[in-house]
């Protein structure tokens, strides 16, 4: 990891509109922020937006976001140490500097030393101890043989609140490093451990470090059914992929991975002798994962779920995967919902499967087919529009060629005509922005924070003035309330306003910094002021709703005091809320 002033000097340096726009040209103004089609995955209308004065950018089609580092690192392919250097370089900064940050390092060697040390004596209480019986009991029914349970190191979590915790904190360790790392939570004021009474599955990373955990429940009680790790200094969910350390030689020796979901699926694979298989993680498939087993392979099979999840998941991924250049098959599972159910039944239906897989493009017509009537002019409209982000997400003109002429050999459609109707219904940019994109006064509290984050200088007087008003206590309005207190001290810039809101209420700042308003500045106050008014209005609706389920109880329990005070109160919120009605 490079010095963190390091960063902070490329950050001061460089402006992310203009590498942005070095890579995106027909990036536009609106309003605060800067609008184009996102460079990450095909679209219509624009819904790609970066934001200068907190120099940071999102996706509100795909989810791409960061900063000025990561967009350089998604977009030219480069790991973040490679985008360091050449943002330094653009900077005009020494790259002799680079330093490492010895506070990171700690924090990374720690945290990884704790996970080695904890997925041992998970692995130990699940296979020798007592307290592991319970664990044991759930693998036999899952039918999880001894080996599996040696290769993929898997354990239990004992039900004590903070066995763990304190054990390592009679090791030396301190209770921010365990909180850091992931394994132990503060509640109550209390530092426990995260994981308890669940059979535990160690992620490790490509290199076989243990890096993070899925904690199991064993019993339909015990909610989540899984618990995860929390993102940390060496875990990073949708940038990691399940098993394959296990899998990465047997990938490149069989020259294809297969793609699925759930550790089980893995485990189950493994356990009739097809290993180059890994599984995401809860995060859908990401550009990041992408980019990994491209180290890897150039082929790629999904074998998601049966259910309709599953299915909506591929739908999602395989965008993903061909604009990565992989070649995509998909594998249907032949029996139950899943590998694992599929194999417990069945094992050499799986393995048919697997060995007979659908190229994408067939079974995407197989399932539009099923959802489409391709017999009217409408239908026909309808089926390539579905295709539509898989035949754009194709990179090699030939590819996509021979993807057309499929589609037009199966409704009857020529192959121009097919390319007519792709170009003219929006591969060109446009300036329509996407809704996604878009902030709508429907979200009263959201659109009003989306003013005051990116209007904070312009519209301060009015900001200030507002009193007499409700705000939520959800993240969004948690934020809101703490801008128009800080707008009423001396604030240097937004970034400062920001430093002072908790990770939630900052990140609902930065994601409607990004949004499109839509509305003129020289309106900016009278929309805010309209919907401070409106806000005011259904506070009061709330209030009543309340009172009145309060004064049905009471009327009910024969409580008559109690029933005259909600009524007057009542009918005092009601005049209240018909004067406010009056004035907006």
């Amino acid at each position: 990891m490079v010095d963190r002033s390091l960063v902070d000097e490329i950050k001061r340096r460089l402006n992310i509109v203009d590498i942005v726009r070095e890579r995106v040209p027909d990036l536009k103004k609106r309003g605060k922020n800067y609008f184009a089609l996102c460079p990450f995955h095909s679209e219509k209308n624009p819904s790609f937006s970066v934001n200068e004065e907190l120099q940071i950018y999102k996706c509100f089609g795909c989810g791409a976001s960061g900063d000025i580092i990561n967009f350089i690192e998604k977009f030219d392919r480069l790991t973040f140490i490679e985008a360091i250097e050449k943002l330094a370089e653009k900077a005009g900064i020494d790259i002799e500097k680079f330093k490492i940050d010895p506070e990171y390092k700690k924090k990374k060697e720690t945290a990884l030393k704790i996970h080695k040390i904890l997925t041992h004596i998970y692995h130990s209480l699940l296979i020798k101890h007592k307290s592991g019986n319970t664990g044991r009991i759930y693998l036999k029914k899952r039918s999880v043989a001894n080996s599996s349970i040696q290769k993929f190191k898997l354990g239990w979590a004992p039900a004590e609140e903070d066995l763990i915790t304190k054990w390592f904190i009679s090791k030396g360790f301190k209770q921010a490093e365990l909180v850091e790392a992931g394994i132990s939570i503060i509640k109550g004021g209390k530092v426990m451990d995260k994981f308890r009474r669940r059979v535990m599955f160690p992620i490790f990373d490509a290199n076989g470090n243990p890096i993070a955990f899925i904690g199991r429940s064993v019993d339909e009680n015990t909610l989540p059914k899984y618990l995860n790790t929390p993102e940390t200094v060496i875990y990073q969910k949708g940038k990691t992929v399940y098993g394959l350390n296990f899998a990465k030689n047997e990938i490149e020796k069989k020259g294809f991975v297969i793609v699925t979901e759930g550790t089980m699926n893995v485990i189950s694979s493994y356990e009739i002798g097809s290993e180059n298989i890994v599984a995401i993680l809860g995060t859908g498939f990401t550009t990041y994962q992408a980019e990994l087993l491209k180290r890897y392979t150039d082929n790629i099979y999904f074998a998601f779920d049966s259910d309709s999840a599953g299915r909506a998941a591929l739908l999602r991924a395989a965008p993903i995967a061909l604009e990565h250049e992989f070649n995509v098959k998909v594998i249907d599972i032949p029996y139950g919902k899943d590998i694992d159910e599929c194999i417990k039944a069945d094992p050499k239906s799986w393995i048919a499967a697997l060995n007979s897989p659908s190229e994408l493009i067939e079974w995407l017509i197989t399932f539009f087919k099923s959802e489409i009537e391709l017999d009217t002019i409408e239908g026909k409209t309808k089926f390539i529009k579905r295709l539509k982000p898989f035949i754009l997400a194709v990179k090699n003109p030939i590819g996509q060629e021979l993807w057309i002429k499929r589609i037009g050999k199966e409704i009857g459609v020529g192959i121009e005509t097919i390319k007519v109707y792709l170009t003219e219904d929006g591969t060109q940019a446009s300036d329509v922005i996407n809704p996604l994109a878009k902030l709508s006064t429907d979200s009263i509290e959201k659109y009003l924070l989306g003013i005051a984050v990116q209007y904070w200088h312009d519209l301060r007087p009015t900001i200030i003035e507002t009193k007499d008003v409700y705000f939520s206590n959800f993240p969004i309005g948690r934020a809101l309330k703490k801008i128009v207190n800080q707008l009423k001290m001396p604030v240097e810039s937004l970034r400062t306003i920001l430093d002072g809101m908790g990770e939630d209420e900052r990140k609902a700042c930065q994601e409607v910094a990004l949004m499109d308003i839509g509305v003129k500045a020289d309106s900016l106050e009278k929309t805010w002021n309209s919907l401070i008014s409106r806000l005011r209005v259904k506070s009061i609706e709330n209030a009543i709703y309340t009172l009145k389920k309060m004064l049905g109880e009471a009327e009910k329990n024969g409580d008559a005091k109690s029933a005259k005070e909600y009524l007057s109160k009542i009918q005092k919120l009601e005049a209240k809320l018909k004067k406010g009605k009056c004035n907006q």
